[in-house]
């Protein structure tokens, strides 16, 4: 056993000089560090991302509600262990002597928050500001005019500010949250006289406990979930969380898949290569006495020599990689960052180790039928089977891959079939190419007899080498393509003028002089009004009737939602079914709501606005851009069904460095206005936009290097082949350099052609991907159409003058005499 495992390793350092061993290996740390990067790193974002998301709720899961909140529900917690606390908030008015100021109230029961921590200045080890204290964000002080130690009026009683607020978890939702913040105890409320019949507040209960105790409280509130109340947990926070990041994730895995693929695809043709050329080695073997099993043996063992250099070299650059990514992400992620689950560093060894072992017993198994007297046989003849088990491993690794990073069986499916089809129409259509371009070359060059010569004698290599290159420049076109379309669909969103201020509670009666301020700063902007209202009925039938289950806990049913009227569509939004005809009763709903509600044009919709009844039929469907910083609604209405009832306004608009004069303006002239600024938001987002780009960069990099890998490999193959082809060429006349102009310009026509059949996979391939995937919209690339054929021809050229080398005439004599 000793010998058998000392002539193993012997045999895999030797085989780092062949060509196919080096190009196996280099697949295999490829392959793992790909996989290993993207574990580790998914399960740390995921780690990461939920803390920070419970950080800023303040708890693991809150329940809200217009209303007072009932003991039970904290009762139930406590049952399962769970810590609670309590928080009401409402949007009130602070005052001193000569000023007013609109701000976000919230009283806070012990213990709150849950999670995360309340940063003041000064410092302070309280938990709760004391008896008759206030603690107050900054912009209060500035607008107010206040330091501390002033004292501050809210309703019936006056607070001594005692600290500054610099940040908060748990903020509330809605406009309600954009308002300047102060926080008093719980207990000192009741004395403000704030809290009145019809007050408007929010009450939240937060919890906080172990994940699988929270989960359990989470389907008793919702089995029991009132009208008024609405549960709020981390997951649907970071569905919120915009769709640039849902599309960038998308695209990583998408990159980290082909990436895995085109391994893949180098690692099957290499091993391939290294069985059908050991068939001498193997035959050398058995003829020194090894048998079958002792063969098999050394080989195995050969190829997880392989795998476990990989596998080492492969992890420890993932480990450094997903180091350097975490200092790129630093500012947006929270400090420290959760480390992994050992698991997780396994993955990318163990998918190795187990394509290597899969893809190569049916090969190695042939190749323990050598007998000694194939010792005289240059290589193994090879049967169907072995191959058929290897194409049929290779396709279920590339089924697996696609569904454990695209996260969809269909789309998986839907990519593999249009692989596998490509790749046995491309096959016959390239040969076929191949040989209608060589009539056409064969009386317009001097070398084109001898070059449809050899299209003819080669058809069997065009039918491998044109579906693996063309899939290849096709799988790295849908990368860069992706990307590029993902980046432009980013910038499109956000452009130079994206508004960077909201502009909220405009009462009627301000909206001239608001417009006024606005246009004398040369800012053009639509005042929308906004009325608080709920969907009741559907048909002239209560919801309960019309709804299923699902549909009823949805959560635009359980809240009251902000309405708008107009005279037409927004800009930022786009029909998609039905007429919007501004003179007729009617309402355009969003079409993702109306889909997941089953609403369609022509149903007759009951709302209740402020105690008024309100039908009105749907006239049209549109698709709105939530990320746009513009205002979004859910249903727009015509202008006649609205305009009677009374309505605050909002409006968004883009300062820039303009911001701090106009914002004064504005606020000295209309104090109760609440004016937000969201310009520390867009420059996070686009901090982020750009990291992103980076990452997803270096992952396009890691794919193209792999691909380079992969046509090295299959063109080296081939001109190996060649070079004895030349040999015969040199000994029956004909010049080196005749030789190597054959050369060049068949692997020019082969180039072409490929390049040619790899934009039409690119573009149908794109389909699917934009639709399904990245959720845009499908477009054609007029640029691809000649960038890729040349960009392969050149590929293909420099590839053959690389690799090719001139021999002399006495050189190819030898050659020669080696195949005898």
């Amino acid at each position: 056993m000793r010998a058998l495992g000392a002539l193993a390793i012997r045999q895999t350092l030797a085989g780092f000089t062949l060509p196919e061993c080096r190009a196996l290996f280099l697949a295999l740390i490829l392959a793992i560090f790909t996989t290993s990067l993207m574990a580790v790193m998914g399960d740390r974002l995921d780690h990461s991302l939920s803390r920070k998301g419970a950080e800023l709720l303040g708890a693991d899961l809150i329940l809200q509600s217009t209303r007072p909140l009932h003991p039970q529900r904290t009762e139930a917690a406590e049952k399962l262990g769970i810590r609670h606390s309590g928080v009401t908030q409402l949007a009130t008015m602070a005052s001193t002597e000569q000023q007013f100021l609109l701000i976000s109230l919230r009283a806070a029961q012990s213990g709150y928050p849950l999670r995360g921590e309340i940063h003041l200045q000064p410092s302070s080890t309280s938990a709760l500001p004391a008896t008759g204290h206030i603690w107050v964000e900054s912009a209060i002080l500035e607008r107010l005019g206040l330091a501390l130690g002033d004292s501050l009026t809210l309703g019936e009683r006056d607070f001594i500010i005692s600290h500054t607020l610099i940040s908060s978890p748990d903020r509330g939702r809605g406009f309600v949250s954009f308002n300047p913040q102060a926080i008093i105890r719980a207990d000192d409320l009741a004395s403000t006289g704030l809290l009145l019949p019809g007050s408007r507040a929010q009450y939240r209960l937060l919890f906080a406990g172990e994940p699988e105790a929270i989960s359990t409280l989470q389907q008793q509130f919702k089995d029991g979930l009132e009208t008024s109340e609405r549960l709020i947990a981390i997951d649907e926070e970071e569905d919120r969380r915009g769709s640039a990041l849902s599309r960038a994730s998308a695209f990583l895995k998408l990159v980290a898949f082909l990436t895995l693929l085109i391994s893949g695809l180098t690692i099957f043709l290499s091993l391939r290569r290294f069985t059908r050329l050991q068939n001498r080695r193997a035959a050398l073997l058995r003829t020194l006495g090894l048998n079958r099993a002792q063969l098999a043996g050394v080989y195995l063992l050969q190829l997880l020599g392989y795998w476990f250099i990989a596998a080492l070299v492969g992890t420890l650059l993932a480990l450094f990689a997903q180091q350097g990514l975490f200092l790129l992400l630093a500012d947006m992620l929270p400090q420290p960052i959760p480390p992994t689950r050992p698991l997780f560093y396994l993955l990318g060894p163990a998918m190795g180790g187990m394509l290597v072992v899969a893809l190569s017993l049916p090969a190695l198994k042939q190749l323990c039928r050598t007998a000694p007297a194939d010792l005289f046989h240059e290589q193994l003849q090879s049967s169907g089977y072995p191959v058929r088990i290897s194409y049929l491993v290779l396709g279920l690794f590339i089924l697996l891959s696609g569904f454990f990073y695209l996260n969809s069986l269909v789309l998986s499916l839907l990519l593999m079939g249009i692989l596998l089809l490509s790749a046995l129409l491309i096959a016959w259509l390239g040969a076929r190419l191949m040989v209608l371009f060589g009539h056409l070359l064969q009386n317009r060059l001097h070398l084109g007899s001898l070059l449809q010569s050899r299209i003819q004698q080669q058809q069997r290599w065009y039918r491998l080498q044109i579906p693996v290159t063309c899939l290849l420049l096709s799988l790295l076109s849908i990368n860069y393509l992706a990307l590029t379309d993902l980046m432009q669909r980013w910038r499109a969103e956000l452009p130079a003028n994206t508004p960077d201020h909201f502009l909220i509670n405009v009462q009627p009666w301000e909206t001239d002089d608001v417009i006024n301020i606005l246009q004398q700063a040369d800012i053009g902007t639509q005042l929308w009004p906004i009325y608080r209202g709920r969907l009741t009925a559907l048909n002239q039938a209560p919801l309960a009737d019309t709804l299923n289950a699902e549909q009823l806990s949805h959560g635009s049913l359980n809240r009251e939602l902000n309405l708008t009227w107009a005279d037409s569509i927004p800009a930022h939004n786009s029909l998609t079914q039905g007429n919007w005809q501004p003179d007729q009763p009617g309402v355009s709903v969003e079409e993702k709501l109306a889909d997941e509600l089953g609403l369609k044009v022509g149903d007759l919709l009951g709302f209740d606005i402020g105690g008024t009844r309100v039908e009105v039929p749907i006239n049209s469907l549109r698709t709105l851009r939530w990320d746009s910083f513009q205002p979004n609604f859910f249903y727009i209405f015509t202008p006649a069904q609205l305009n009677e009832l009374p309505a605050s306004f909002i409006t968004s608009f883009h300062l820039g460095d303009r911001a701090g004069e106009i914002n004064r303006n504005l606020l000295q002239n209309h104090p109760t206005l609440t004016l937000i600024d969201v310009r520390q938001l867009l420059n996070q987002l686009q901090t982020l936009l750009g990291q992103l780009a980076q990452l997803s960069t270096l992952l396009l990099l890691l794919a193209a290097l792999a691909a380079l890998l992969l046509v090295y490999t299959t063109l080296h193959q081939e001109l190996e082949q060649r070079q004895k082809e030349n040999a015969l060429l040199r000994t029956l006349g004909a010049s080196g350099t005749r030789c190597r102009q054959l050369d060049l310009l068949e692997l020019a026509l082969t180039g072409g052609c490929t390049g040619l059949l790899a934009v039409a996979i690119t573009e149908l391939s794109l389909w699917p991907v934009h639709q399904r995937l990245l959720q845009l919209e499908p477009v054609l690339h007029p640029t691809l159409w000649w960038a890729l054929p040349l960009g392969s021809l050149v590929l293909f050229v420099t590839m053959g003058l690389i690799s090719h080398r001139s021999k002399s005439l006495s050189a190819s004599y030898r050659l020669l005499r080696q195949q005898l």
